[in-house]
């Protein structure tokens, strides 16, 4: 196996199907792709999704050639470590779009990563479910004696309106000193139809997606806040490392 070069891989992690893990991995998939093509740049995603929906995505042959898609099929999730070298071997960055439940598979990703990203939509519910994921990483990066860094992400939430219960998720978050991505990734249609035609929002048609300009615009908007997210956690790791 070829030695694995300075890959990122950044995991999904949320315990409650639904919160946008799956739609957040192939925007920025998409986006990373589209950054680095000029760069000669790949992206695996790697599918950890029984329903391997980003398999079935990529079987429809229209992905950008830069994204490749490696299943973590084995049930028990001992293989996720594995592929996640393989990834790592074959591309600049690697997304883990894990399951809804807190498994083995997800406990091997974890550690494994450089960046969690904790998709929430505002809902009570999924901030209670995130707090879960947030303990978990911060037992990982006890254990490991290395900070592991983690963000949380608005997924789902409206262009238009900022709900009451949106406003008190994120005074709670405050509040309890949660690390909030400052962009939210919008509940628009063309990220459906990257599904429903198996490419990324780069490859849509203004026909095929209802509001694709405004889409595009906030999915880059959201993957430069996670670079700029990153970057900051591995100057501050750098710091507490010298």
């Amino acid at each position: 196996m070829s030695a694995p070069r300075s890959s990122h891989v950044f995991t999904m992690l949320s315990p409650k199907g639904g919160a946008g893990k799956t739609t957040l991995s192939l925007v920025l998939a998409g986006e990373l792709a589209a950054a680095g093509q000029a760069q000669g740049k790949s992206v695996t995603l790697i599918d950890a999704d029984p329903n391997t929906p980003l398999s079935a995505w990529h079987a429809m042959g229209q992905a950008p050639d830069n994204i490749h898609v490696l299943t973590d099929r084995e049930e028990g999730g001992d293989t996720i470590r594995e592929n996640i070298r393989l990834a790592q071997a074959k591309s600049d960055f690697v997304i883990v779009d894990t399951e809804g439940t807190a498994n083995v598979r997800v406990t091997r990703a974890v550690p494994a990563s450089s960046l969690v990203l904790i998709p929430i939509s505002d809902s009570m519910l999924d901030l209670k479910e995130a707090a879960k994921s947030v303990r978990l990483v911060r037992d990982f990066s006890e254990d490991m004696g290395r900070h592991i860094p983690y963000v949380l992400v608005k997924t789902r939430a409206d262009a238009a309106i900022v709900s009451r219960e949106a406003t008190a998720i994120n005074n709670i978050v405050t509040q309890q000193g949660l690390p909030l991505l400052d962009i939210a990734l919008i509940n628009r249609a063309a990220y459906k139809s990257q599904f429903r035609f198996g490419t990324t929002l780069h490859g849509l048609s203004p026909k095929e997606a209802p509001g694709l300009t405004a889409a595009r615009r906030n999915a880059k908007m959201v993957m430069e806040a996670i670079a700029a997210f990153y970057t900051d956690s591995v100057a501050t790791a750098a710091k507490r490392a010298a």
